[in-house]
């Protein structure tokens, strides 16, 4: 099952067992506000343009999307994967773990357009890794040629810790992390 909501005024969900959420229109645009509160569990997604208060333990197999997630340290998900399948986003999620086994889906589409346009990034102030991670390269979409001098910024933050080395999982070869 999918609820999708499409407001651009604040909504609250209070506890369940649903399917896919798709906060705000499936858009780029950030609209409104969702406040997730009580136990909400077994959630395949959560995709949203706009902010998503966690104000309570939520756990999600997948989050996704553009702008904010507030009270992050209550997200439990493995895949992160910011903005939505027609284009690349930045995803803010303030203090936050990336969990021991976390696939972060990074997009890169345009290399002379910056990140959240060009390419996926996340934002946050305090980021932990909680282990191994895999990095797994969506370039569907690319357009443009790479002469190996390029770097991108995926992940940014004030303060990050124990990032160690990812895994990365890519169609064809010549990709590495540095």
């Amino acid at each position: 099952a999918e609820l999708m909501l499409n407001s651009d005024s604040e909504m609250t969900l209070v506890g369940g067992n649903f399917g896919v959420y798709h906060v705000g229109r499936k858009t780029q645009t950030p609209k409104g506000t969702i406040t997730l509160n009580g136990a909400i569990t077994n959630v395949p997604a959560i995709y949203f343009a706009g902010t998503v208060n966690v104000n309570t333990n939520v756990t999600v197999a997948k989050i996704g999307g553009v702008d904010t997630v507030q009270n992050a340290t209550n997200l439990t998900y493995q895949t992160v994967a910011p903005g939505f399948t027609n284009g690349c986003g930045n995803l803010n999620l303030g203090t936050f773990t990336v969990p021991d086994g976390a696939t972060y889906e990074w997009t890169l589409a345009d290399t002379n357009a910056p990140a959240g346009t060009g390419y996926d990034q996340i934002t946050g102030t305090t980021v932990t890794f909680g282990g191994a991670w895999t990095v797994s390269l969506d370039v569907a979409d690319f357009t443009g040629t790479l002469d190996g001098s390029e770097v991108f910024t995926i992940i940014d933050g004030t303060s990050i810790t124990d990032i160690g080395t990812p895994t990365v999982t890519a169609p064809g070869t010549g990709y590495r992390v540095g």
